[in-house]
Order: structure tokens, then sequence, then C-alpha cells
């Protein structure tokens, strides 16, 4: 247990270190799509106040999600409105807009439940 214990203080630096800064989703996205980025950044300020840490953080997890969902949505059709169906209803569900395209647009929504929706009802859809 002590030797876990020194193991974990040593590392412990480079853990914390890991996540001060932007990962490659936040630098990318604020650099290609500031509207949304100021989006993304606007709400983690609004939930997180003060607490640098943790917006920098929730900045990081929001853009990864968005990239994952934009990365899985190019793929789509016209054809796959069932697929298009459950992305504008999650982006709906997690999102104070009433119009997806706008939370979409401006970065206003809980992107990562909206990937973590589209997941689950992709999953469930695949099982009938």
């Amino acid at each position: 247990m002590k030797r876990f214990l020194i193991i974990a203080f040593l590392l412990f630096p480079l853990f914390a270190t890991a996540q001060q800064e932007l990962n490659q989703y936040g630098k990318a996205i604020k650099e290609c799509c500031p509207e949304l980025y100021s989006g993304i950044r606007s709400m983690a300020v609004d939930e997180w106040g003060s607490d640098h840490e943790m917006i920098l953080h929730q900045i990081n997890k929001q853009c990864e999600a968005y990239y994952e969902i934009n990365q899985w949505a190019s793929k789509l059709t016209m054809d796959d409105t069932d697929k298009l169906d459950i992305y504008w209803n999650a982006v709906l569900e997690w999102s104070d807009e009433t119009d997806a395209q706008v939370a979409i647009e401006n970065g206003k929504a809980d992107w990562e439940m909206v990937w973590y929706t589209i997941q689950k009802q992709l999953e469930a859809m695949s099982q009938y």
C-alpha cells in the first residue's frame, strides 16, 4: 500500500498538468469556429464560475464530443432519416434552443450528452 501511495504521489503531477491546456479538439474548434467555441466556453463558465480547471476540463470534453458527433454525422446521407432524427432530437434534448440548427451553430448544447444519447439510440435501434 505504501508503494502505491508513493507511485501515485509521483505520478500525480503528470496527470494534474496534462489538462492544463486546450486539447486538439478545443484548439481546432477555437481556430476554425470561434462562434461555436464561444458557446461551448460560455456554457462552461456559466456552470463552473471561477473554477478555471473545471472550465478547461469541460471545454475539452465538450469539444471532443462535438468532434465525434461531426465525424459520425458527416457520413450520413439524406436517406439516413432515422439516424438524422436521432441526431436532431438529441441536440434538442440537450440544448436550451428550440432550433437544433441554432444550437449546432452556436455550440450551446451539452455535446457529451448529445453524443451519449446518439450512441444509446443507435444501439437500441440496432437491436430490432
